[in-house]
């Protein structure tokens, strides 16, 4: 009888759950128009998709059948509350759909790495909608955190009649769940495996923390199955990585192509599965011979017989202290500038001239359409930088 009682007792509070969540999904419908269904919402995680949705309704202004895509900042506890752990290294670029493969740099927020394929960003008021749902798991609802960011940059977009696209940082925390449940959420065009953290000198580490190796190989042709790239990126904040001369840079760039790209090896991590390209994420150690690395990665690019991506995640102090000279070979698809954890350069009430003029040195240094602009999704994503989203799309947008 107790047994009977806790499990009737359950399913009406599930019950009264997604009466909430069809309650929050008819006001947005409400306010934007749009029609999209709530499917797949799992009855046992009600009580965290309650808890997600309205916060982040409320903090996107749509609480209450509110027209206004912008609303308050995200709360800094809510990804707490959440119990998930947001990475610095979570940021978005927006940019043109232009179909020659070619970006020009629109928005803010992930760091980024868009893709060749014609997807866009849905527009801000359906990008809502299905973020409430499709039902995320609860690793998955913490990107809630993210996009609320992300949607009043799209806003901004959406309405001059432009698109996006997101790239995400995947391989740091197991709460984030597997490659492929990323892949399937439709929400990113470029998903970078992080980090390979050790490098030159012949020794090598990839590290993905709480994850299985064995998994990811499957996940990436999933992921490359819905036109979604995939790439490595290398180095980090943490880890030992440096290129002592140019046969060392050879010898990375062979590990890189026989292990992850087109190459073979006995020793491949995730088996026949063929990365997209590599992400030069450098931090630490010297800053010479990732110019020879480039190049050597453009020649395999030569031999394979798909393209193989070459991008950079750089801070906002023009030229970059660790790839300026890798840049200045003109090898890399896309550049996404950290605008955060520099207070030089970052956008702030009293430093708006220096922000805007390092953007501007960047884009005039750079093809235009190669500049991507970055900055933290949520207030933990880094350690300073973040900008609130009605700021970002009233003060900062317009610059860049």
């Amino acid at each position: 009888m107790v047994n009977e009682a806790l499990f009737r007792k359950r399913r009406r509070v599930n019950h009264e759950h997604r009466l909430f969540i069809e309650k929050e999904i008819a006001l947005a419908k409400k306010s934007f128009g749009t029609t999209i269904k709530a499917t797949n919402i799992p009855q046992d995680e009600a009580g965290q998709i309650e808890m997600a949705i309205r916060e982040s309704l409320k903090d996107v202004g749509l609480q209450g059948g509110s027209t206004s895509p912008f609303g308050r900042a995200v709360k800094s506890s809510y990804d707490s509350r959440l119990k998930t752990t947001t990475s610095h290294t979570l940021i978005t670029s927006i940019g043109d759909n232009k179909p020659s493969g070619s970006y020009k740099s629109l928005t803010p927020e992930d760091e980024s790495h868009a893709s060749t394929n014609t997807r866009t960003l849905v527009k801000v008021q359906k990008q809502v909608v299905s973020l409430v749902a499709m039902g995320k798991t609860a690793a998955l609802l913490a990107l809630v955190v993210t996009f609320c960011v992300l949607l009043s940059s799209v806003g901004t977009v959406a309405a001059a009649g432009k698109t996006g696209r997101i790239t995400v940082y995947w391989g740091q925390t197991a709460s984030e769940g597997s490659l492929r449940k990323a892949c399937e959420s439709n929400l990113y065009s470029t998903v970078i495996v992080s980090f390979l953290t050790n490098f030159g000198g012949g020794k090598y580490k990839l590290n993905l923390t709480g994850h299985s190796w064995s998994a990811v190989g499957p996940d990436v042709k999933y992921c490359q199955s819905k036109d979604i790239l995939v790439l490595l990126a290398i180095g980090g904040g943490i880890g030992k990585y440096s290129l002592a001369s140019k046969a060392d840079a050879k010898a990375v760039a062979d590990h890189l192509w026989d292990l992850y790209l087109g190459g073979r090896s006995k020793s491949r991590p995730f088996g026949n599965a063929v990365l997209d390209g590599i992400d030069f994420d450098i931090e630490l150690g010297s800053n010479k011979h990732y110019d020879d690395l480039a190049r050597y990665l453009k020649d395999y690019r030569k031999k394979g017989k798909k393209k193989v991506w070459i991008t950079a995640a750089l801070q906002c102090p023009f030229p970059d202290r660790m790839l300026g000279e890798a840049l200045r070979t003109g090898l890399f698809d896309r550049v996404h500038v950290q605008f955060y954890n520099n207070r030089v350069c970052s956008y702030r009430a009293g430093n708006v001239a220096a922000f805007t003029q390092a953007w501007n040195k960047w884009t005039s240094s750079l093809p235009r359409s190669s500049v991507y602009f970055g900055m933290p999704a949520a207030p933990r994503a880094a350690g300073s930088g973040y900008v609130k989203p009605a700021t970002l799309t009233s003060m900062v947008l317009p610059i860049v």
